[in-house]
């Protein structure tokens, strides 16, 4: 009796051993075919050396179970069944790194479309400078717009050396002005307004407007007038030419880059 119960505990044992032995052997044909269909649908590096590992290891133990069955009592119908259930592992393998990738494209239109709203958001160049100051006693405020000429004009001694311009718009309590200022030499000066600056807008025609000189008595700066209208083609403008006349020079002509004004004082 004790020998036979040895026994049948022994054939237990052995059949839990062939059972673990399938499980693990059924497990690593999983595992092999997963990293195949991996290692072809996403194309990795780490993918083919996981498929190459699982080739070495399973290849010959999926061609047994496949083809010879599991001690040679597998049934046509479970091969299928099984081939069935490894084909689908496989896909749900390979269809993970396609995800990322539409993802990371996803991420890439977000990128470039956020590049053409930056640039959408770009100003315009413009050579205006645009400042204001505080008068300290009236706390009231006064605005300015200024733009420097594009040409230099040589004067004789001694005001040689090259002379540049600076056309301003100022708004303060007293209104609103335009003026025209050399860095060296003086405007001919005339008090009784009846002189004039030829200003050209683009390719328009030359326009005569009346100036004054400063109440100081300075030679250095002109007071353009007609200042509303002035300011409303500087602002349709992208160059300007003034021709004005300069003590003992004669007529010159300054130019202006006034394009993209932006004045609303």
């Amino acid at each position: 009796m004790e020998n036979n119960y040895n026994e049948n505990e022994l054939q237990k044992l052995e059949k839990r051993k062939n059972t673990n032995k399938r499980i693990y052997r059924w497990f690593g044909v999983i595992i092999f075919i997963g990293l195949m269909f991996n290692a072809i649908g996403q194309g990795s590096s780490l993918s083919a050396v996981l498929f190459l590992i699982g080739a070495l290891f399973c290849a010959p133990l999926t061609y047994r179970l496949l083809f010879n069955g599991i001690n040679g009592k597998l049934n046509s119908t479970l091969k299928v069944l099984i081939v069935g259930v490894l084909f689908f592992v496989g896909v749900a393998f390979s269809n993970s790194k396609p995800a990322n990738k539409a993802e990371a494209t996803v991420t890439a239109v977000d990128t470039s479309t956020s590049v053409v709203e930056e640039k959408e958001t770009v100003k315009e160049f413009t050579s205006w400078t645009y400042s204001d100051d505080v008068d300290e006693m009236t706390d009231k405020k006064t605005f300015y717009a200024s733009t420097t000429s594009t040409n230099i004009i040589e004067f004789d001694f001694p005001y040689n050396g090259g002379s540049s311009f600076t056309l301003v718009i100022r708004k303060n309590s007293g209104g609103t002005d335009v003026y025209i200022k050399v860095s060296k030499g003086q405007f001919l000066g005339d008090y009784s307004g009846n002189r004039y600056l030829k200003l050209r807008f683009d390719d328009g025609k030359a326009v005569n407007y009346s100036y004054s000189m400063a109440s100081d008595g300075s030679s250095d700066i002109v007071f353009v007038n007609n200042v509303h209208q002035l300011i409303s083609k500087l602002k349709n403008a992208k160059k300007l030419k003034v021709s004005a006349e300069f003590y003992q020079e004669g007529n010159r002509i300054m130019e202006f880059d006034v394009s993209n004004l932006q004045w609303k004082h």
